[in-house]
């Protein structure tokens, strides 16, 4: 059984200001696979197993929370749920909702990366332990004689032990047992697990949807409509990628990269440094992980328009440098600052 405190521990995602899936009352803008979901459902051949694919932040933990809080309190039937049925049980004050987002709720289970009490960090991954708390899980009673789910945040966390022990439970399904995978990434899970999940993809966000979810997930911050269509590229619908967009001043970030951009081969020198301090900061791993971002979109650019073949073949050349600079960095823990500046020096072709 769940501890009644669970969900108030360290969560390696958790971002200050925003909900966590468990507390979201609604869903926004995936109306499509939901109703994909639910004809399943009501057709009274519902798959065990369902891989959400998405891009972080498009509400993929939010669906799943969503569907278990409904097959929670279903009373070990689940019959044929409709979106009415779904917001009655995702309503504040439904019991259920409040048991499940204290992660009380005995027939839930929440896998995702561990807190390491020893050294108090996160583990990098969501170990083979993590996944075999599912299978003392699902080889328990269930009280009610009711649903049992599990959902995987995400399953491109799980390191190969951990892969292959939720393959034998996914082979070997229980009755009465649901799996939600959330993966952003599916094609680089095992092609065996992909096979045994009927594979349901929700769509990034639109501007609407986007600042409705925005609305919903945190009082906080106010986001304007225009700056989000300006910089809908970069946050690809995400409510994840906006809420730090618009926390880390990014558009600010934004313009002072292709400022420094403009001004190649030649650039200012005390900018540069100024942007590099700022980007590689010891608190600053959202601004360095948008830089990533708006330099690999930049060259990706470059490479796709040409006029001809020697450009490409230099440009193809600088994205490998630069794919191998950042796995060098990310491996080795090597000094940001050095890596922003040896990116924007590989640029100068």
């Amino acid at each position: 059984k769940m501890s009644a405190t669970e969900h108030e521990l360290p969560i390696a995602d958790r971002i200050e200001g925003l909900k966590q899936p468990y507390e979201h009352s609604v869903l926004k803008g995936q109306e499509e696979a939901e109703a994909r979901f639910l004809e399943a459902a009501c057709s009274g051949r519902l798959h065990h197993a369902w891989l959400l694919s998405g891009p972080s932040g498009c509400g993929k933990a939010t669906f799943a929370f969503r569907m278990a809080r409904y097959f929670a309190q279903a009373n070990g039937e689940g019959g044929a749920p409709t979106v009415d049925d779904l917001n009655k049980a995702g309503a504040h004050d439904n019991p259920t909702f409040k048991q499940i987002a204290r992660g009380a709720h005995p027939n839930i289970l929440h896998l995702r990366i561990p807190f390491d009490e020893k050294t108090k960090k996160f583990r990098t991954l969501v170990t083979v332990d993590e996944v075999r708390r599912s299978v003392a899980f699902f080889g328990m009673s269930s009280g009610d004689k009711g649903w049992r789910i599990a959902i995987v945040d995400s399953a491109n966390d799980m390191n190969a032990n951990a892969a292959n022990a939720l393959l034998k439970i996914l082979e070997e399904p229980p009755e009465k047992t649901l799996f939600f995978l959330l993966s952003p990434q599916p094609s680089r899970l095992l092609p065996t697990i992909r096979s045994r999940c009927q594979h349901l993809a929700l769509k990034p966000l639109d501007n609407d949807n986007l600042i409705a979810a925005l609305e919903n997930a945190s009082h906080d911050i106010t986001f304007e409509a225009d700056t989000l269509k300006r910089h809908h590229t970069v946050i690809n619908g995400s409510v994840r990628r906006a809420f730090h967009f618009a926390n880390n001043d990014a558009e600010t970030l934004l313009n002072d990269f292709n400022t420094l951009i403009g001004q190649q081969p030649t650039y200012d020198i005390p900018m540069l440094h100024r942007f590099a301090d700022s980007v590689s900061a010891r608190s600053a791993d959202e601004k360095y992980g948008f830089f990533i971002e708006f330099i690999e979109n930049y060259v990706a650019n470059k490479v796709r328009v040409f006029d001809n073949i020697r450009p490409l073949v230099s440009w193809t050349e600088v994205w490998d440098k630069m794919q191998a600079r950042i796995k060098q960095e990310e491996a080795l823990n090597l000094d940001r600052k050095q890596t922003v500046l040896a990116l924007f020096h590989d640029l100068r072709i």
